[in-house]
């Protein structure tokens, strides 16, 4: 998690709220363009999905330009960045979301299948 102090926050807040509320407005339009009715959900989402990659590498590139010179750790660093937010979403998000639809549809992988996909005995041991 960012452990950002709560007042940067409370000053970012308004602007993230209204680049996403932004970003779903453009997507929004976009597929309205192409005549969909009922859109919202799935068409709308998958345009925002775009959006979004794109606002996210700008912001990127803009905080990479307010250095003088780039270099291989910068970079490392704001790619690290991004896999660490990426991690963080599947971490929150994600493996509870996951962790729901299996106790409700049961689980896909038993762990005898788990088990023996890895090769691994009932003991543990490599087979």
């Amino acid at each position: 998690m960012p452990y950002v102090d709560p007042e940067i926050r409370r000053a970012l807040e308004m602007a993230i709220q209204s680049l996403g509320a932004d970003i779903q407005k453009f997507a929004d339009v976009k597929v309205a363009k192409r005549g969909i009715i009922g859109f919202h959900d799935n068409e709308s989402i998958m345009e925002a999905a775009g959006i979004l990659n794109y606002t996210i590498t700008s912001l990127v590139l803009y905080t990479l330009g307010s250095v003088e010179v780039p270099t291989y750790a910068k970079l490392a660093l704001m790619d690290g960045v991004l896999s660490t937010a990426r991690e963080e979403l599947y971490r929150k998000v994600s493996a509870p979301y996951e962790d729901k639809k299996c106790a409700e549809n049961g689980e896909v992988y038993s762990d005898e299948d788990v088990l023996s996909f890895l090769d691994i005995g009932p003991d543990g041991r490599s087979n």
